[in-house]
């Protein structure tokens, strides 16, 4: 009966893996998570933004309530496509880094390119959803492989058949860290600080 019940999905099909189904809208990383990379990448940062719809707010707000990490945080809420020009302006004039959310009506390929643009013409970097954010130019992103979602099913499948029990999934246990020097450069930032380490993290890394 549990099985009816189960919190996990695994999709096998022509070489493609679809990850497990996470309690917070299938996002794979706590804010936590995110936040304390900025603070490992912009050691003493002060201020940083987060643009997000009406539906999400109270869940960011929620999870900024129990962050680790001594910051203020801009929130502005994305409406439509027409705010979003001006809900960013305001986060670039507030903010010295933008954490992006798993918000598809915000970052998608339509709008990225220009929020970055805007963003980097004011010196501020973008934390990205995945490596794919990190190539198009965004300074920094926490995400969790293929191969690491597939060894958290694994874990939890072990686990269920030994107890019969399916665990509470929140966020992927295993993840990396990629980084875009390049990106950092062109900032005027130096990433290899000292505690931006693998025993930091716990993971590897990916540099550019």
């Amino acid at each position: 009966k549990w099985l009816d019940t189960i919190y996990i999905a695994v999709i096998l099909l022509q070489g493609t893996y679809t990850p497990l189904v996470y309690a917070h809208d299938g996002r794979t990383q706590s804010l936590n998570r995110q936040l304390l990379l900025a603070q490992q990448l912009i050691p003493g940062i002060h201020s940083i933004g987060f643009l997000t719809t009406q539906d999400n707010i109270a869940d960011v707000q929620k999870q900024l309530k129990h962050s680790r990490i001594d910051a203020s945080f801009e929130i502005q809420i994305v409406k439509d496509q027409k705010s979003l020009g001006r809900a960013l302006s305001h986060i670039i004039q507030t903010s010295e880094l933008l954490i992006t959310l798993a918000e598809p009506e915000i970052y998608n390929r339509a709008s990225l390119k220009n929020i970055l643009l805007s963003s980097y013409r004011n010196n501020i970097p973008l934390l990205g959803l995945n490596k794919a954010f990190v190539d198009a130019g965004c300074l920094a992103a926490v995400y969790t492989t293929t191969e690491q979602f597939a060894q958290e099913t694994a874990d939890i499948i072990n686990k269920a058949l030994v107890n019969g029990q399916i665990p509470r999934i929140n966020y992927a246990k295993y993840y990396e860290v990629s980084l875009n020097h390049k990106v950092a450069r062109s900032l005027g930032l130096y990433l290899f600080h000292p505690k931006l380490s693998r025993q930091f993290f716990q993971k590897s890394y990916f540099f550019y």
